[in-house]
């Protein structure tokens, strides 16, 4: 269907320039009596038909911009050459031809500011803003957003009643505080967000009142300020009822429960996402049912109801599996679509050639009838008064806002179920940490330093107390990120199965060996996969004072109680999984400890990070240096140090260079 139409209007288009070439006395006479307002009203007519074609079929909206351009250029028609330039960059745009879209967007900006037209110029300002934003260039975005205010302002002043300006200007503030809210500015950022919400206000547009709500709503519960992120959501909550939006609800319940569980408020927080999940399945989104499937999981898990929370993590997973298998099946027919169509394609053309002077007698005939409900379209719309054009055109003005808006909420939905679904392996990964209170409550003298490099982390800490013994371990799995974080989950699964069966540390290392090696099929062969972890694991009795040791390649550190001097005992040099074989013994070290003596363990990210005033690595013998400076301090107020050193001082220098951190760091630090 694409190709026929883009066939046909190659055709007409010809046909057209043909019959203004004849040079009769009667089409001269005719063309002369052409005015250039009705060649302004042909071009403005083919802009709202080429715009409509602009998204689908690209090639035939270009092809009537190029119509636009000739018949404008003709009369000398400058709105019609700057709608023509900003036309062909929505197209290149939506094309991702970012460059071809930025010139013709720049030229149509050019031109509308040589008019005086601050209205159009600001639509444009906006739309060059938002290219700079999908490429990630902040800064160029919020020049040009605050050029395109700048306009609007300016508009509004001359004509407070103008309704449409507002709700540009309201959405260019919403826009800049959404990037001020990446560049972490978090005031200015709530500032432009609440001056979006003045404006959608005093319009009384319910849309973008809960769409400017919710983003404040997000500000705060980014700053863990649940308190004021509430009556954000819940004001956003009664405008979407209002609105009859129900995606806008659901991502409302969603926020809302997000917040409460954070509070530890499990029962409310399931209400919502139970909420949630009931108008997604209404409006059959898997998306957002396999959203509140996992959500809700969390709230089970966290509240101990373990068997519903695997079965909705099933339920979690299988729809997301289903999901993803039909965006696979999807681009494959759309593949195959297009294989078919290049090939019809060829046929046709094939086609053509034999058919000859037939063909060309059939097109003219079809094109003069196509030709004539053209003119006579054309002159209907020139009876048409003067008021009644501007009505339509503030109408076509309102419904391609909308579009845009439309547009807009996708990609934002987009963007928010990605970092949904990180944030939401986030939550999982730190359901399954020990939590922070239950280790101080067994150990009161002892610090745990966390940092992961991304949002979850190949780096883990494990415990368990059993049969009055403490076992508690540093694991530094293969990678970080979300492969990392993949193999802390399997990694700690092991260590659980393996404490069922034994205390000795040693033996449980074997265990846990045998067990991911297994879990991931490695045979132990230089083909294999070779994921796996690194790990120190220790066992003591506060009142014994005996600490049992094993590690795979991660050692331990002893400072004794006055010691000016640190002990190391060396891991066994073979890694928990990949190449080790499954009958590896690691070696088991038993050491008596009095009161006052310190032991930590712990994963290389520290000691590998790049920074201070050279940007080389901290290494091993500085990071024991640390450790002995600040060995009189109390446990927890040692972790808050090392923490404060590498993130204030090491990782930022005195001339403001600013190191990005390059591994997962995890240090845990025991006194006795």
């Amino acid at each position: 269907m694409k190709t026929l139409q883009l066939k046909s209007l190659l055709a007409l288009l010809a046909f057209i320039s043909f019959w203004g070439c004849n040079d009769s006395p009667k089409k001269a006479e005719s063309e002369n009596s052409i005015s250039k307002n009705q060649t302004a009203q042909e071009v403005d007519s083919l802009y709202d038909v080429a715009w409509d074609l602009s998204y689908q079929n690209p090639d035939s909206a270009t092809l009537l911009a190029e119509k636009m351009s000739e018949l404008s250029g003709d009369v000398n028609y400058q709105t019609g050459l700057a709608k023509t330039s900003n036309l062909l960059g929505w197209i290149n745009y939506n094309q991702g031809k970012y460059d071809e879209a930025l010139r013709e967007y720049l030229r149509a900006s050019d031109i509308y500011e040589k008019l005086g037209n601050k209205f159009d110029q600001g639509a444009v300002q906006l739309n060059i803003g938002a290219l700079y934003w999908k490429q990630e260039n902040y800064d160029k975005a919020l020049s040009f957003y605050n050029s395109a205010k700048t306009d609007f302002e300016k508009v509004i002043k001359e004509d407070p009643s103008n309704h449409i300006a507002k709700r540009r200007l309201s959405t260019i503030y919403n826009n800049i505080g959404l990037i001020l809210v990446e560049k972490k500015d978090y005031e200015k950022a709530l500032r432009s967000f609440q001056n979006s919400l003045v404006l959608a206000e005093e319009i009384e547009d319910k849309g973008k009142i809960a769409e400017t709500s919710n983003n404040l709503g997000n500000l705060f519960a980014l700053r863990k300020n649940s308190d004021q992120a509430m009556p954000y959501y819940l004001y956003s909550l009664e405008n979407n009822k209002e609105n009859e939006d129900k995606n806008g609800l659901i991502y409302n319940f969603l926020n809302m429960g997000d917040v409460l569980m954070e509070k530890n408020d499990l029962k409310s927080s399931h209400g919502y996402y139970s909420q949630a999940l009931q108008i997604a399945k209404e409006l059959k989104n898997r998306d957002l049912i396999a959203i509140s499937y996992g959500k809700l999981a969390a709230v089970y898990k966290k509240n101990g109801q373990l068997d519903s929370a695997y079965q909705y993590c099933l339920i979690y997973s299988e729809l997301r599996d289903s999901l993803l298998g039909e965006e696979s099946s999807k681009q494959v027919a759309e593949m195959n679509t297009k294989y078919e169509t290049a090939k019809k394609e060829q046929q046709i053309a094939l086609q053509d050639e034999k058919i000859g002077k037939q063909r060309i007698i059939t097109v003219i005939i079809v094109l003069t009838a196509l030709l004539i409900f053209l003119f006579i379209y054309r002159f209907y719309r020139i009876k048409h008064k003067a008021n009644k054009l501007l009505e339509l055109k503030n109408e076509q003005i309102a419904n391609k806002n909308t579009a845009l808006e439309q547009q807009k909420k996708e990609i934002e939905h987009i963007n928010k179920e990605i970092s949904d679904s990180i944030n939401y392996a986030r939550g999982i990964q730190e359901a399954m940490l020990p939590p922070a209170d239950e280790v101080r409550a067994a150990i009161p003298q002892s610090f745990i330093m966390y940092k992961p490099k991304d949002v979850v982390s190949g780096d883990f800490y494990w415990f368990r107390k059993k049969d009055n013994s403490i076992l508690i371990a540093a694991a530094d799995c293969t990678g970080h990120g979300v492969p990392g974080a993949f193999m802390s989950m399997i990694g700690a699964e092991a260590l659980n199965e393996a404490v069922e069966k034994s205390l000795n540390p040693s033996e449980m290392l074997s265990l846990a060996n045998r067990t991911i090696k297994a879990a991931l099929r490695q045979s132990g062969t230089e083909d294999g996969r070779r994921d796996g972890m690194d790990l120190a694991l220790v066992r003591f009795n506060m009142e014994q004072k005996v600490l049992e040791y094993a590690g795979a390649n991660r050692p331990i550190w002893i400072i004794r109680s006055g010691a000016t001097e640190m002990e190391e005992i060396k891991a066994t040099k073979k890694a928990i999984a990949g190449f080790t074989e499954d009958n590896q013994v690691f070696e088991l070290h038993r050491i008596n400890l009095d009161f006052g003596d310190t032991f930590y363990i712990f994963s290389d990210g520290f000691a590998d990070q790049f920074g201070g005033e050279k940007g080389k690595k901290l290494m091993t013998s500085k990071f024991k240096e640390m450790l002995l400076a600040i060995q009189n301090m109390p446990m927890e107020k040692q972790g808050i140090c090392l923490a404060d050193y590498m993130a204030k001082e090491w990782m930022k220098t005195k001339d403001g260079t600013v190191y990005e951190q390059v591994d997962d760091q995890l240090i845990i630090g025991i006194r006795i």
